[in-house]
């Protein structure tokens, strides 16, 4: 017998089966404008353009170093605006048929570029065709129809293509709204994770120039900083070395170039793990040391740095394309390095010792030589508790975003065929 065409979870009023179709019956596409780039600025000038770039996973991002403007003749182009509950596909890059949105009022009357596909309801509910899309199916038949071997991309045609399994026109309207919920609950969540970390980074700048300072316990002022080289108040360490592929994969655990990139402190359950042999002379870290990336494919992302916040009751080494600076003893505590090697002040300092053009390198002589203004151990414990309390409310967020998220994919597994 033939298995009903109908979700596992429904709203009890509806009986019918849901029918197949195509994008195509369902919505009208139009592909962006080929605009030159010699027409586009950066100056919040004229018509902000909306490429795939600014388009992620069910968002689409403000941020003015991916901006572009359009300030010439909009005689030609007013069609390529787009509205509110515009469905937008971002259709070149790794995460194509993932990045897609529906335009919120914020980017309402932004001009559309070419490769960014919009999707404008015909005969059905844009909000529930854009819980269709924005699936793992629809993630897979990206994935199958895709062959190319360079830039992963997607053709009009194949968006127009794919198939959907969907209800009579009340029933997608049902379905959207109840989704539609769960999404303005994760829309609350990111805006508060957001804020926090605009708020976060404000405070930074200010406590890092100082423009902001503490009091100690009894309301006085804290000594002035000390100004100091990295080489004057620490050593450098190399990660490991003399290790081929085939030494990887088990023993002791190893901290990662990615573990290092990715968080400001070590979590050591990302570790990776490295045979070492007994008495292998190898530089084992512990408590306090800072790491430092060597290389980058961005001169932005060159030196990010982690430190090991807790004791280390077991042998772990480094890997070989970073480097670590242990330093001297009541000079920095871990918690305050964690916030000092990532504030903005520092990173402009180093991103200038960067080396190279289609990939940056660092050199460690330079990198030791550079100046760096500190406060007293116990402001430094100051600022590391305060900073460490936004962290805590940004994680809170973070867990409830998870959470929300986890449920709503829980539903949308059941809610559609």
């Amino acid at each position: 017998m033939m298995e009903k065409l109908q979700p596992k979870l429904r709203f009890p009023e509806f009986k019918d089966e849901w029918q197949k179709s195509y994008v195509k019956d369902h919505t009208e596409q139009l592909n962006g404008f080929a605009f030159k780039s010699e027409n586009l600025i950066t100056e919040q000038n004229g018509y902000r353009v909306l490429r795939g770039i600014n388009i992620t996973e069910g968002r689409i991002r403000n941020n003015s170093e991916i901006d572009r403007y359009y300030n010439g003749d909009l005689t030609k182009l007013n069609k390529y605006k787009v509205e509110v509950n515009d469905l937008v596909i971002a259709m070149d890059g790794s995460k194509v048929g993932k990045n897609i949105s529906l335009v919120t009022k914020k980017n309402d009357g932004e001009l559309l570029v070419q490769r960014v596909s919009r999707l404008r309801e015909k005969n059905s509910n844009i909000k529930f065709i854009y819980h269709l899309i924005n699936n793992y199916r629809f993630h897979n038949y990206v994935d199958k129809v895709n062959t190319s071997s360079g830039i992963p991309h997607i053709s009009s045609k194949q968006i127009d293509n794919y198939e959907l399994l969907i209800p009579s026109l009340e029933e997608q309207t049902k379905i959207a709204d109840f989704l539609g919920a769960v999404d303005k609950q994760l829309d609350i969540l990111n805006q508060k994770k957001e804020k926090l970390n605009t708020y976060k980074k404000g405070v930074m700048q200010q406590l890092f120039s100082q423009q902001l300072r503490f009091k100690d316990d009894n309301g006085n002022d804290f000594p002035e900083w000390e100004e100091k080289t990295l080489g004057e108040i620490g050593n450098s360490f190399n990660g490991l070395t003399g290790k081929t592929a085939k030494d990887f994969g088990e023993g002791k655990k190893y901290i990662q170039y990615k573990q290092i990139f990715d968080k400001p402190y070590i979590d050591f359950n990302d570790c990776g793990f490295v045979n070492i042999i007994e008495n292998e002379k190898q530089n084992e870290c512990k408590i306090g040391d800072v790491f430092f990336t060597v290389s980058s494919e961005t001169k932005e992302e060159i030196a990010m740095s982690s430190v090991i916040e807790s004791s280390v009751d077991f042998p772990v080494y480094l890997n070989s394309f970073c480097f670590g600076i242990r330093f001297k003893e009541n000079v920095l505590i871990p918690k305050f390095s964690r916030f000092y090697f990532r504030n903005e002040i520092f990173r402009k300092n180093v991103i200038v010792l960067a080396q190279g053009s289609t990939r940056f390198n660092l050199s460690k002589v330079n990198f030791m030589k550079l100046a760096i203004t500190i406060p007293s151990i116990e402001e430094q414990t100051k600022i590391a508790n305060f900073l460490s309390a936004i962290d805590n409310q940004i994680e809170t967020v973070s867990i409830q975003i998870q959470k929300t998220e986890n449920y709503k994919k829980g539903l949308l597994q059941q809610m559609f065929v």
